[in-house]
């Protein structure tokens, strides 16, 4: 395939996060054919969309690809062959129509035979008068009645011998007119010439991406975590650098604070030009929050004590701010900041040690360690010293709860103690 298209680029069966990983540019061309659908994620709806959106032609064939063009069309996925047509159409609606049994990768050998095929063969045995139209739609619906993982030639065949079929019906043609049942091959080959020999098909999308709303965290989410760096030769999800900084760094705090003031600002109507003192009063009185009664459950003694009236006000605002399900927040806002230096390699030497940790010492993985280790950890890190300071510290630093800010720490938790010998107990 290279030799007749040297550009393309080829990877195995897509799966969920796979195109951020893949991270293709505006202007590029992605062709979806085959993907993993059972031991492991699909590729989201809302992935595709995320590239198309971003200006990359998506073509779906085949397969997977198939079926989620078919999905997908009307908001600009192309889809090429005949087993999107059987999709887009309704004559078929399953997703095992597709679904096929296959070894490990590089080669991913098939053991199984997809519904589409078997369909095919039956088509054309009906059309050729080899089966009569009553045998053909029986067959069908044995095949249709069986785990995909059970599809096979040599069970259509067996079972069309059963009802009084001719022997070596479906192994002739199977062997003999190979490109004529297998009809995801041909898309597949079909969808490649169309990649590089055709311009992009009209669609009836029209800006469906302008309103934002679809875009929710999961899907910033899986940006984060999929999208990667590669830091000394280690891939490290964009999204653990910054976790990294959201825990670790000293000005976060001051950094989500001014966040959480701009964004309740907007949406209290505060012109920009009002003072900052002004602003979180303002701020305070119109989301209602009493500031002489909440100081008491948003502050510490000790805040109470030193800190100036508007410092006061801000801190209570930001620890009762609670973002949005569709805003970026944390993970958008400050995407900016995860080429530190200092952040890339905290979270790469991380991951290297968690990966050692889970290979050498199964008991001492990440996944073993305590809430306690964990909690303490950032207690120390924080330095607060009452339970409720830690809290306060979490909200601080624009985690939705101290759980949230316990379950990050546990990636970077084993780095943090590699140096001591003494640490050991810590998951006790």
């Amino acid at each position: 395939m290279l030799t007749r298209w040297p550009t393309a680029v080829i990877h195995g069966p897509v799966s969920h996060g796979d195109l951020f990983r893949i991270a293709p540019d505006p202007g590029d061309t992605v062709l979806l054919i085959d993907g993993h659908y059972h031991q492991s994620g699909a590729v989201r709806h809302k992935e595709i969309l995320e590239f198309l959106r971003r200006g990359v032609r998506v073509i779906g064939c085949a397969s997977m690809g198939a079926l989620r063009a078919a999905e997908l069309h009307s908001l600009g996925m192309e889809g090429i062959g005949e087993v999107f047509s059987l999709y887009s159409s309704g004559a078929i609606d399953a997703d095992d129509e597709v679904a096929v049994a296959h070894g490990e990768g590089p080669e991913y050998r098939r053991v199984s035979e997809p519904l589409v095929n078997l369909r095919q063969a039956l088509l054309i045995l009906r059309e050729r008068g080899s089966v009569t139209p009553h045998l053909a739609a029986a067959a069908l619906s044995h095949l249709q009645g069986l785990p995909y993982t059970q599809r096979s030639w040599n069970g259509l065949e067996r079972w069309l011998q059963s009802q009084g079929a001719p022997a070596g019906l479906v192994a002739t043609l199977a062997k003999t007119e190979a490109d004529l049942v297998d009809i995801k091959k041909r898309d597949a080959l079909v969808a490649l010439h169309h990649c590089f020999g055709s311009d992009r098909m009209s669609t009836t999308a029209q800006g469906w991406h302008i309103d934002s709303r679809w875009r929710t965290t999961f899907l910033r989410a899986w940006q984060m975590d999929y999208s990667t760096e590669t830091v000394e030769e280690q891939p490290v999800p964009r999204g653990l650098v910054l976790s990294y900084r959201q825990l670790y760094e000293a000005d976060f705090p001051k950094l989500w604070q001014r966040h959480v003031l701009e964004r309740a600002s907007a949406a209290c109507d505060i012109p920009p030009d009002m003072n900052i003192a002004s602003v979180r009063v303002q701020v305070a009185d119109s989301l209602g929050i009493d500031l002489v009664t909440a100081q008491s459950d948003w502050l510490t003694p000790h805040e109470s004590e030193s800190l100036s009236p508007a410092d006061k006000t801000a801190r209570i605002v930001t620890r009762i701010y609670r973002r949005n399900p569709q805003e970026d927040a944390v993970l958008g806002i400050f995407e900016d900041r995860v080429s530190s230096p200092s952040a890339r390699t905290g979270a790469a030497e991380s991951v290297a040690i968690n990966e050692y940790m889970a290979a050498t010492y199964p008991d001492r993985s990440i996944y073993q360690l305590t809430e306690q280790s964990l909690i303490r950890h950032l207690s120390e890190v924080w330095n607060t010293s009452t339970p409720s300071a830690l809290v306060h510290a979490a909200h601080d630093r624009g985690f939705r709860s101290l759980d949230d800010a316990v379950d990050a720490a546990r990636s970077f938790y084993l780095r943090h103690v590699a140096s001591d010998d003494e640490e050991g107990n810590r998951y006790r």
